[in-house]
């Protein structure tokens, strides 16, 4: 079964990717108390977003254009994100704010401020413009303010969306944005690129042992903030901030009951540091009335040119990005829906759902005299060892497959005893050529079922690894090398907690994407084979 997960276990599905290149967090928004959904803004803080992206891809590697060399690591980090964030959310309208250069009046007023951070790595600098440009290709509005940070404006458009009745959800990794939290605005917090967690008031309030979000900058004023070069008031940590919150609610209150402070040191530090603490809480105080303005017509969502997306992702080669990339038109579902036809088969494509007796022998005649397949399996999980037989593709030629369903929990279908019986003799002669794409997983699964497969002498995959392609996923490499865009399966399963599992799909949906597998795997054998045998890595296969 070819999956969009990050992995890199041979036992796995065959669309692998590599972890570094297809970031995922074990986060699910939807897992939350729901909000009582009015149509939801998404606000994304791109600088804290790109550098984080960067960072954590970067220590594993950088990624490259072949063709230019330009480092797109951070754009490609910040593409999944953004991505990803769609799905999750489902937003009708989308902003992002980016810091600039200029010195903002938090400088002015503490000239010290945010001094000790190191400089952005030369590399990524040009990368914040690929980002604008990527936003700017999906119609997403891209706010920058001299003089005022990104978390300004990101407040600013948060407050003008209650007041227009509409939910936030705000991306960041920067927890200054707790104070924003209400019961219309969220913060989908990542610490890094594989630790997220989403943040409402009762999370909140989890958190940081019952504070609000109100109590947010009186707290970090008490602590500071290393990040920014804010220091704290000595003696107060964490645990001691916010016992005096949750007895005097905020500085105010700490200062009018300090003679109740029973730790002496405390109390002192307290006295001697009662003019950093008030000038650290206006300092970390968002403004949430900079001179921005929410214009809904131009942030919403899904009204772009999604060729030009296509052929930017393309410029940057980010092939297995591509399938992923939502259709026009308004904001994405993220559950597979029945009524929805899966994307059409490729130009000129000859694709059979196979369903009756009558059909699967003339399939197997067509194999037999072709003396040579590729062929894919549907199951219902990525461990070949656990997951369940769905379906088989197969295909001889370019555009001809097959798709033989077997475990469809609806539909019409062979019995499952019937079909294997009568494909055990083609797939365990030696005689006969066979190719997969991660072909053990697909032998694991058949094998599974007592077809002991011989004669599978091509493995895409490998082929794909053995002459240095980036791309390893199947539908990654038939955007790069076949030029050819295939359905993702989160169009067919959906995604997160309305995600299902494959034996789920009407075989009206499965049969197009499934047979496409076959094909497309058999096309990559044709161009992989000249190469191979050029290198002299036959053996390898």
């Amino acid at each position: 079964m070819a999956d969009e997960q990050a992995h890199t276990l041979p036992m796995f599905g065959d669309d692998q990717v590599e972890v570094a290149a297809a970031p995922v967090a074990p986060v699910t928004p939807a897992a939350l108390a729901p909000i009582e959904r009015e149509p939801l803004l998404m606000i994304m803080d791109g600088h804290a977003m790109v550098h984080r992206s960067f960072r954590a891809i970067s220590t594993q590697r950088h990624l490259t254009v072949n063709a230019t060399g330009e480092d797109v690591t951070g754009v490609y980090g910040f593409a999944n994100v953004f991505l990803r964030a769609l799905n999750e959310w489902n937003p009708a309208y989308c902003a992002i704010a980016f810091d600039m250069s200029a010195p903002t009046f938090r400088h002015k007023q503490f000239p010290e401020y945010k001094a000790q951070r190191e400089s952005t790595p030369e590399e990524l600098r040009p990368q914040f413009g690929r980002v604008k440009q990527l936003m700017e290709a999906f119609g997403v509005a891209v706010f920058e303010l001299e003089g005022w940070e990104a978390d300004d404006v990101i407040g600013t458009l948060s407050v003008q969306a209650e007041k227009m009745g509409l939910d936030s959800v705000i991306l960041t990794g920067d927890r200054d944005t707790f104070q924003l939290i209400s019961p219309k605005v969220r913060v989908d917090l990542a610490s890094s690129i594989q630790d997220r967690k989403v943040y409402d008031e009762a999370a909140l309030s989890e958190r940081y042992s019952g504070l609000t979000a109100s109590q947010q900058t009186d707290f970090k004023a008490l602590l500071g903030d290393t990040s920014d070069n804010i220091p704290g008031v000595p003696k107060v940590g964490e645990k001691t901030a916010i016992a005096l919150l949750n007895d005097y609610q905020n500085l105010e209150g700490i200062y009018e009951h300090l003679e109740e402070v029973t730790r002496p040191s405390v109390k002192q530090s307290l006295e001697e540091f009662k003019d950093r603490a008030f000038s650290n809480r206006e300092l970390m105080t968002i403004d949430r009335e900079s001179p921005v303005e929410l214009d809904l017509e131009k942030a919403k969502f899904g009204d772009f040119d999604r060729t030009a997306v296509v052929d930017l992702m393309t410029e940057l080669e980010f092939f297995t990005v591509i399938p992923r990339i939502p259709e026009t038109g308004g904001p994405q579902g993220s559950s597979a829906d029945a009524s929805s036809p899966a994307q059409a088969p490729f130009e000129g494509a000859n694709y059979t759902v196979v369903q009756e007796k009558e059909q699967l022998d003339q399939m197997l005649a067509v194999l037999h005299e072709a003396g040579s397949f590729s062929f894919d399996t549907e199951t219902t999980g990525l461990d070949a060892v656990q997951a369940g037989l769905v379906g088989i593709s197969f295909s001889t030629e370019p555009s001809v497959a097959w798709y033989v369903p077997v475990g469809h929990q609806e539909g019409e279908q062979l019995p499952m005893e019937e079909v294997l019986a009568a494909v055990r003799p083609l797939f365990e002669s030696p005689d006969i050529s066979k190719c997969a794409h991660n072909a053990n997983y697909d032998m694991t699964i058949l094998a599974s079922h007592g077809i002991i497969c011989q004669g599978v002498d091509f493995d895409t995959m490998v082929a794909a690894h053995l002459l240095s392609h980036v791309q390893l996923g199947l539908k990654g490499l038939a955007q790069d090398i076949l030029g050819q865009e295939m359905t993702p399966i989160a169009k067919l399963i959906g995604t997160g907690r309305k995600q299902i599992t494959f034996d789920k799909v009407d075989i009206t949906q499965a049969a197009p994407y499934a047979a496409a597998d076959a094909d497309m795997t058999g096309r990559l054998r044709l161009a992989f084979e000249e190469p191979v045998v050029r290198e002299g890595l036959s053996s390898l296969m």
